[in-house]
């Protein structure tokens, strides 16, 4: 942990240097496009000094000299502005070390005065000469500090020159004047870095400003990616629940028309089959968004894959035959494989409904050729085929090449899942496909190493209760779901009263004895909860042992604290519910004796 804060550290810090590093060079060009008149200003005010007293030659090279320098410099900054990538740390790093061959050219421009105009020149141009040239370096610290080499070898390439021509000509004031000029020189260099050290204070708060609002604009788009995976993740739970949900209606419209035993029998088999595909993929559709980052979430068990097949084909035969198609599943009973059992189900889930989707008239055919160490699930339909070319789209979100296919029929999304969760768990995937003929996808799978089975505990026809502990307490504000339970619960034999509210609830206990257990919806509405309404029901019968069980759809909540209180999610499933009804009441059974 130290380490990667280390780590964080550092490039905190190294994102804080190079933004410093940019805003500096910022201050110097940034202000670059209005130092042309002064540029101008500098050659005109030079060539009244200088020219009558240097030849014109020697004048009107020296001034086409800084007049190209100026124009190299104005269009550099121009260039500067212009560049899209002038932040990036390479680029910073180029346009500084133009910045500082400019001030040195500058210095050289400036100091070359010294030679060619300095020794001709009359005492009292030399003295304004060498004044405005100190005056150009002094005003040079105001703008060039920011880069503080850049500043220190313009003043020192520009006086320099000067002090060493005063200093070895004969005369009574020349030695004075450079000493002057000397000091003059080292005050400049001293106010450069003294300069350069107030404006990195304000740089460096500059730097931590704009770094620190990099990083919100950061987390901004990882909060719209997420918001996009969100959505994405919704379109994925439509796409995968929408073609149990027809076939759920496809049966039971069915069983509507048909009174006879077998039928209803049959249908009814059918629909609590798919009941369970239903629930479970509802508690398993929130993994499916960790497949884009994490490959660790992968739960590799021994499956048996007859038994995820069959319940496919419960599912997807009714479509199948509503197209007028044949759907053919084969599989040996004695096939075990290591997968995850959730992953594997929606892989081949959206492989045969793709196939179903887009297949018109023929067959789709699930087979499993068993091999030395895995099996190779195909699925083959007798569609239209897939293009050579597009062979490597498919596996994309929302790819869906034939436009025929209703939007209603999916978001596009099949493919990119079984790819996805294929990835995760380290299939193999191939896919091949003739026009006019039809297509195959062959997903290769490991064979499991152990065979184990898995079933959902069953419950036995428990002993009757006593009278108390055949009495239970619901609470839910959901009408539809209450009466579903009431109606199970009494099924199994047990009397009920109930309330949508906790205070319903209260007034329906006046006229009931203590219940044996009480049943409570997590979230009741209108703030109130579960674990108030068993709180409540205990209160009244001043017992505090009556057991409670809170049901909710929230799969992270917890109850840490709650005393004799058990947590159930939905979709409930009636069997595992009937079996923790038992144990409940006869933990509290045994307590009582």
């Amino acid at each position: 942990m130290l380490q990667l804060n280390g780590l964080i550290s550092r490039r905190k810090r190294s994102h804080r240097e190079e933004e410093t590093r940019n805003l500096e060079l910022i201050s110097v060009m940034g202000a670059g496009n209005a130092f042309l008149p002064v540029y101008v200003f500098f050659v005109v005010v030079c060539a009244y000094i200088i020219y009558p007293g240097i030849p014109r030659s020697t004048a009107t090279a020296w001034i086409g000299i800084y007049l190209l320098y100026t124009s190299i410099r104005t269009v550099a900054t121009y260039l500067y502005h212009d560049d899209a990538n002038r932040t990036d740390a390479e680029r910073v790093t180029q346009w500084r070390r133009f910045v500082f061959c400019s001030a040195f050219t500058h210095g050289i421009i400036l100091g070359s005065l010294a030679v060619i105009a300095l020794p001709i020149l009359a005492p009292t141009r030399q003295l304004l000469l060498t004044c405005f040239v100190l005056l150009v370096t002094t005003g040079a610290i105001l703008y060039v500090s920011a880069i503080l080499p850049a500043l220190l070898i313009l003043i020192f390439a520009a006086l320099m020159p000067f002090v060493m021509i005063w200093q070895i000509r004969p005369g009574v004031f020349e030695l004075p004047v450079s000493n002057f000029l000397l000091g003059a020189l080292f005050a400049n260099l001293f106010l450069s870095v003294v300069h350069y050290r107030n404006n990195s204070k304000l740089f460096f708060f500059a730097a931590e400003k704009a770094v620190a609002i990099k990083e919100l604009e950061h987390k901004n788009r990882e909060l719209v990616v997420a918001d996009r995976a969100r959505v994405q993740l919704l379109a994925v739970t439509s796409h995968d629940l929408r073609q149990p949900v027809h076939a759920l209606r496809l049966i039971l419209a069915h069983a509507s028309e048909n009174d006879e035993k077998e039928v209803i029998c049959s249908n009814i088999s059918k629909l609590r089959r798919l009941a369970d595909l239903i629930a479970q993929m509802l508690l398993e559709m929130m993994d499916l968004s960790a497949l884009e980052h994490e490959a660790d979430t992968k739960n590799l068990e021994s499956i048996s894959l007859e038994s995820v097949l069959q319940q496919l084909k419960v599912s997807q035969e009714p479509l199948a035959e509503k197209k007028g198609l044949q759907l053919d599943i084969q599989c040996s009973k004695d096939v075990w494989v290591l997968a995850d059992a959730s992953l594997l189900r929606r892989m081949l889930l959206n492989l045969v409904s793709n196939a179903i989707k887009y297949t018109h008239a023929g067959r789709v055919v699930v087979e499993c050729n068993v091999q030395e160490v895995n099996v190779v699930i195909s699925v083959r339909d007798t569609g239209a085929g897939i293009p050579q070319s597009r062979l490597d789209d498919i596996f994309k979100p929302y790819v869906r090449l034939d436009h025929s296919v209703a939007d209603n029929e999916g978001a596009g999304l099949g493919l990119a899942i079984v790819h996805r969760a294929a990835v995760v768990q380290g299939f193999d995937i191939y896919v091949a496909s003739t026009m006019g003929v039809g297509s195959v996808f062959e997903l290769n799978v490991p064979l499991a190493k152990k065979r184990m089975l898995v079933e959902k505990p069953r419950a036995s026809p428990a002993s009757v209760p006593s009278a108390r502990l055949r009495r239970i307490a619901v609470v839910d504000d959901d009408f539809f779901a209450r009466e579903a339970l009431i109606a199970l619960l009494k099924h199994w034999g047990y009397e009920t009263v109930s309330g949508e509210s906790i205070s319903a609830l209260r007034g329906a206990l006046r006229s009931f004895e203590k219940p044996g257990l009480i049943i409570a919806d997590n979230q009741l509405g209108e703030g109130e909860w579960g674990t108030e309404a068993i709180s409540a029901v205990r209160e009244i019968f001043k017992d505090e042992n009556i057991p409670g069980i809170v049901i909710t759809g929230d799969t992270s909540l917890m109850l840490d604290g709650f005393v004799n209180m058990k947590l159930m999610h939905k979709p409930l499933d009636p069997g595992s519910l009937r079996n923790l009804l038992a144990k409940l009441l006869d933990q509290s059974s045994s307590s009582h004796v």
